[in-house]
């Protein structure tokens, strides 16, 4: 999913401080234990740290963010046999590399998206948040749910589907 050894911002929501999260960065070979983690972004990191947009130095920013890698389309509302039947629709015009259940409500579809030219990226999402998706997800800087990682609560959010192949098909 990242060769190499990209930076990579993980995190977890902590308890009963209102979304706020624990996340570092770090090369990708210092990380173990990525499964215990319940968030990822999903594009590398170009730096350690960066400066939010409250000129506050963090280890996970916009401005710290490298190109986008993935493009995650989530789908709240609906049954999962809903949300695998959007993610099947979209996949037929962008490559889906992975789906996984959130293990609460919502299923995430990961999508190829570099080298991509923004325009084309934005026209695309735009067609996934009118037929259902969240928007959050647009920012190449959002926390997105980790694949075979666990919530807080200990639950597995599963990966239903997965295409390495689609790594390659841009």
């Amino acid at each position: 999913m990242f060769p190499g050894n990209p930076l990579l911002c993980v995190g977890k929501y902590i308890p009963g401080a209102d979304g706020a999260t624990d996340h570092y960065t770090k090369p990708k070979n210092e990380w173990r234990g990525l499964e215990k983690w319940e968030l990822i972004v999903p594009s590398p990191m170009a730096a350690r740290t960066g400066l939010t947009k409250q000129g506050r130095e963090s280890q996970h920013t916009l401005d710290a963010t490298g190109p986008r890698r993935f493009l995650i389309c989530e789908f709240d509302k609906g049954t999962p046999d809903e949300h695998a039947a959007l993610l099947l629709y979209l996949a037929l015009y962008a490559p889906m590399v992975l789906a996984l259940h959130s293990g609460g409500k919502s299923m995430h579809g990961w999508f190829y998206a570099a080298g991509q030219p923004e325009d084309k990226l934005e026209r695309w999402m735009r067609h996934a948040v009118a037929i259902g998706a969240d928007d959050a997800t647009w920012s190449r800087c959002q926390f997105c749910r980790m694949p075979d990682g666990r919530r807080g609560n200990g639950k597995r959010q599963t990966v239903f589907y997965f295409n390495p192949n689609a790594l390659s098909k841009t």
